[in-house]
């Protein structure tokens, strides 16, 4: 049997063996458990073990070249993926330049239905999915009321609420989220990670399937942040299918 250590990779010891006629190569993490082994031939010539050990070393030095690139490329590509991971923001227009809230434009970020009513634009999300059905067999679905209603108002232009200065953007919004009891919790994560106000969490209902529970909040800031975090909530949900 032949055996020699050869320097450290990247915190690997790379160790080639030889025994019974086979190259055997180990890759070895300094705390000493093998991670990795490559088999090949090497028959010993002669007993002798110098071309043995002279092909194991050259097979080493090329299999550590491998392995380096490739610990190498994953650390790249992973770096390349983090610097890509940027969070972005909707630029859709949904204040009008008159100053006024474009609902149907609101209404179709959400995937909703937008009900303008003077300068609030009220958008009703209509749960897809599951039937919510009452105690009388009716489909609670097509009611307003158990379904999630978000409403806005764009804020006055001298509001002095927002902490750039800038209130072109700016609305305060209510909303009350339709939610199954197991989406719940999920929904309050998204809600208050964007420091959101609940206001109330209660049921519009009694003996209905599933089980729903409305989330009252309200929130202030860029109109297309608040949409962005509106459909981050949806997405908790099955509300939209």
């Amino acid at each position: 049997m032949f055996s020699s250590e050869v320097a450290p990779s990247n915190g690997y010891i790379v160790l080639p063996t030889i025994s019974d006629d086979r190259l055997w190569i180990l890759f070895v993490p300094k705390g000493g458990k093998s991670i990795n082994k490559i088999e090949g031939s090497a028959p010993l010539m002669n007993r002798s073990i110098l071309l043995p050990a002279t092909v194991a070393v050259a097979a080493v030095f090329s299999l550590a070249a491998v392995f380096q690139a490739v610990i190498a490329d994953e650390h790249d590509t992973a770096l390349l993926l983090n610097d890509n991971a940027t969070t972005t923001t909707s630029t859709t227009q949904l204040i009008m330049e008159n100053g006024t809230l474009d609902c149907q434009a609101i209404a179709t970020e959400l995937g909703g239905i937008g009900v303008p009513s003077g300068d609030v634009c009220d958008v009703v999300v209509v749960r897809q999915t599951p039937q919510i059905t009452g105690d009388s067999g009716l489909n609670l679905n097509q009611f307003t009321l158990m379904n999630s209603v978000i409403e806005f108002l764009v804020m006055p232009a001298n509001d002095t609420s927002t902490s750039d200065g800038n209130s072109t953007n700016h609305v305060y919004v209510m909303g009350d989220f339709a939610l199954l009891e197991t989406e719940m919790n999920d929904v309050l994560g998204v809600v208050t990670g964007n420091n959101w106000t609940v206001t109330g969490i209660h049921n519009h209902m009694i003996n209905e399937e599933p089980k729903t529970s409305f989330m009252h909040w309200e929130a202030m800031g860029d109109i297309n942040e608040i949409v962005d975090q509106a459909n981050d909530a949806f997405a908790e949900t099955s509300i939209k299918g």
